[in-house]
């Protein structure tokens, strides 16, 4: 039995096809690459990143030179990045501003551990800090633009 899935928008010309991944309806572009959705104020479900010029561009790591002291991502032009804590890691990452802290007793920011990961909409990497409760601990992340 066929469906109609019209409810995903085609908003740049890009041709945009659903297909279940997972249980889950999932939006593909017509290079057969996920796209994510979000639902918007009014309740419809959008496509994000739909615009023809975002394609993914890069990715990277970076380890915590110093638990305690927060440190900036490289300077690095982007739309979106989703940085993933790395599961071997043996403390806690935080994501935020210069002010993040990752020790328990004053933490700011978004708390990783090992796998977790969180996605930003933001157009440079730099304004993004991150601290951990261990030396040495990294993070990989992906970027588009």
């Amino acid at each position: 039995m066929s469906k109609n899935y019209n409810y995903f928008p085609d908003t740049s010309g890009m041709s945009i096809t659903p297909r279940i991944i997972g249980g889950a309806i999932t939006p593909m572009n017509s290079e057969s690459l996920a796209m994510p959705i979000r639902v918007n104020d009014s309740g419809s479900l959008v496509v994000v990143g739909g615009e023809t010029s975002n394609t993914l561009i890069g990715d990277g790591s970076a380890s915590i030179a110093s638990a305690g002291t927060s440190q900036a991502l490289p300077s690095i032009s982007c739309n979106e990045v989703t940085i993933e804590a790395k599961e071997t890691n043996t403390g806690v990452i935080t994501i935020g501003s210069s002010t993040v802290v990752a020790a328990i007793a004053n933490r700011r920011g978004i708390a990783l551990w090992p796998s977790d990961s969180v996605t930003f909409e933001i157009d440079n990497l730099s304004k993004l800090y991150i601290d951990s409760t261990v030396t040495g601990d990294s993070i990989t992340y992906a970027y588009v633009r």
